[in-house]
C-alpha cells in the first residue's frame, strides 16, 4: 500500500545467491488495510448469506409441505378404511412422531372395528337361531292343540264312553297339556332373557 509507513528493511540473502527485502510497516495502516479489505467484501458476504438463508428456507418447506400432503392423502386412505393405509417414518423428529401416532391411532381403529364385526357376526347368529326356536317352537305348539281338539271331540262323540276310556282321553289331554305348559314356558323363559340384554351395559 503506498500510504503505509515503512518502518524497518531487511535483506536477506538466499542459498542461490538471491536476495529478497522484508519490509516492516506500521500496525495502524495493516489495521486500515484491513478494515478496507473487510468493507470491500461485506456487501458479497452478506448476498452469500441471503441466498444460503433462502436456499435452506426453500428446502425445510419443500420438506414439510411433501410430509403434510403425504398425512393429507394416506388419511383420507384410512378414512376409507384402506387397511393398507401407513404413514411412511423416515426421520424421529416431531413429523416422525406425528407420523408415529397416526399409525397407531389407526391401528386402534382397526382393531376396534374388527371386534365389532366379530361381534355383530355374532349377533346376527344369535339372532338367526332365535328366529328358528321360536318358529320350531310355534309350530310345536300346534301340535298339542290339534292332539287334545281330537281327544276332546271323540269323547263327545261318543254317547256312551266306557269310564275306563274317558279316563284314558282325559290322562292324553292332562299330558298335552303339560307338554303345551313346557313350549310356552321355554317361550317366555327366551322373552326374560331378551328382556334382560336390553339392560346390559354394551359400552
Amino acid at each position: 500500500d503506498e500510504n503505509s509507513v515503512i518502518l524497518e528493511e531487511r535483506d536477506i540473502k538466499l542459498k542461490d545467491g538471491k536476495k529478497i527485502t522484508l519490509q516492516f510497516v506500521s500496525s495502524e495502516n495493516m489495521q486500515e488495510d484491513a478494515k478496507h479489505l473487510t468493507l470491500s467484501f461485506l456487501p458479497y458476504s452478506i448476498l452469500v448469506s441471503v441466498l444460503f438463508s433462502m436456499i435452506v428456507s426453500y428446502i425445510f418447506a419443500r420438506s414439510i409441505s411433501k410430509n403434510v400432503n403425504e398425512i393429507v392423502a394416506v388419511s383420507e386412505r384410512m378414512a376409507n378404511l384402506d387397511r393398507d393405509a401407513r404413514l411412511e417414518i423416515k426421520s424421529e423428529d416431531e413429523i416422525g412422531h406425528l407420523k408415529r401416532q397416526l399409525n397407531m391411532l389407526y391401528e386402534t381403529l382397526l382393531g376396534l372395528i374388527d371386534d365389532l364385526e366379530e361381534k355383530n357376526e355374532e349377533i346376527t347368529r344369535l339372532s338367526k337361531l332365535r328366529y328358528d326356536f321360536f318358529r320350531g317352537r310355534s309350530h310345536e305348539l300346534k301340535t298339542p292343540i290339534t292332539s287334545i281338539r281330537v281327544l276332546a271331540d271323540s269323547i263327545n262323540s261318543m254317547e256312551e264312553a266306557p269310564v275306563e276310556l274317558y279316563q284314558e282321553f282325559m290322562k292324553d289331554i292332562s299330558d298335552e297339556i303339560d307338554r303345551e305348559a313346557k313350549i310356552i314356558d321355554d317361550l317366555l323363559s327366551l322373552v326374560k332373557l331378551d328382556k334382560a340384554a336390553d339392560t346390559l351395559n354394551t359400552e
